[in-house]
């Protein structure tokens, strides 16, 4: 992406004719983008200010509980399991292997092209492997609609519940149906926005992600990865560097005394970094803030269909 960024270099006792304003424009990956903002500020201590200051803690939710709303707010993730009954999750998985197979799916790398345009020198085809087709309530009908019909409803309520306690724009959704067919697709790591505190309001907000995946077994891969952030409550009172490096030791500890019980979810180290990888098993519900949490799927060896709710 490209950047600009204005150079005043003039002393003020330069009184020289014809001074003036320069504008330097360079070139800054999104990588580098983010990296530079979270230098400033880490990512999640930017998006908990979305939050209202102290929400009712006796707040009724539809779908979430207050443990799993801190952990949002304050670990940048969450994590429900059982959120949808198996026979809607083989449903909604045979529903998306269909609409691949039948061509209804496009490649997510080729999302906004002409039709046969071809994709530019820059992108990289093996960053990201899925097929990808947008959902609406009108877009679902058939054998198997009726699954993402139920699957569609129940982030609907997820998002309700957020709303509830932190500034969301919109009441509407992004829906987003994706497989990965195996044969090693993945999607490397990224982010979903840039950190946002409530002050762009096309930015999104939260990515809340349902997984139909029946019969999932480690062999078939398709892991979502999580990158662990420093919790949000930790202050920054000197140096960013420092702050950062105490509060992932913090988040160490608080991630050792806090495992998760559910099948398929393991803490490891990978590049000295700390990461959650999260298996994509049937009505797993994964909730995180979009520009707080960078994230990758890992290679997939089986079809893997994920249901996604972006919310702004």
């Amino acid at each position: 992406m490209s950047v600009s960024v204005s150079d005043i270099s003039l002393d003020e006792d330069d009184t020289s004719v014809g001074e003036q304003e320069e504008e330097e424009i360079f070139e800054l990956s999104e990588e580098d983008l983010l990296q530079l903002l979270d230098n400033q500020e880490p990512a999640l201590q930017v998006c908990s200010r979305l939050f209202h200051e102290g929400w009712d803690k006796h707040t009724r939710f539809s779908c979430l509980n207050q443990s799993q709303i801190s952990d949002l707010k304050h670990r940048g993730f969450m994590i429900k399991d059982d959120c949808l009954a198996e026979t809607v999750c083989e449903q909604l998985h045979a529903k998306a292997v269909q609409l691949h197979s039948a061509g209804n799916m496009e490649k997510a790398t080729k999302v906004g092209l002409m039709p046969d345009m071809p994709l530019d020198k820059f992108t990289d085809v093996s960053a990201r492997g899925d097929s990808i087709t947008w959902l609406h309530e009108g877009s679902l009908s058939g054998p198997g609609g009726s699954a993402g019909l139920h699957a569609m409803q129940l982030l609907q309520e997820v998002q309700a519940d957020l709303h509830s306690v932190m500034h969301l724009e919109k009441r509407s959704a992004e829906y987003q149906l994706a497989v990965y067919v195996g044969g090693g697709s993945q999607y490397v790591k990224h982010r979903d926005a840039l950190p946002d505190d409530g002050a762009d309001p096309n930015q999104r907000r939260v990515t809340a992600i349902l997984y139909a995946n029946p019969d999932w077994r480690p062999a078939d891969g398709g892991h979502l990865r999580i990158w662990l952030p420093p919790d949000s409550r930790g202050q920054c009172d000197g140096a960013v560097s420092s702050c950062l490096s105490d509060k992932l030791q913090a988040v160490k500890l608080q991630i050792t005394d806090h495992p998760w019980p559910q099948t398929g979810i393991h803490i490891q180290e990978v590049n000295g970094e700390r990461v959650l990888d999260i298996a994509p098993v049937s009505g797993r519900l994964v909730v995180f803030l979009s520009g707080a949490i960078d994230h990758a799927v890992l290679p997939s060896h089986n079809p893997r269909v994920a249901l996604t709710a972006w919310c702004q």
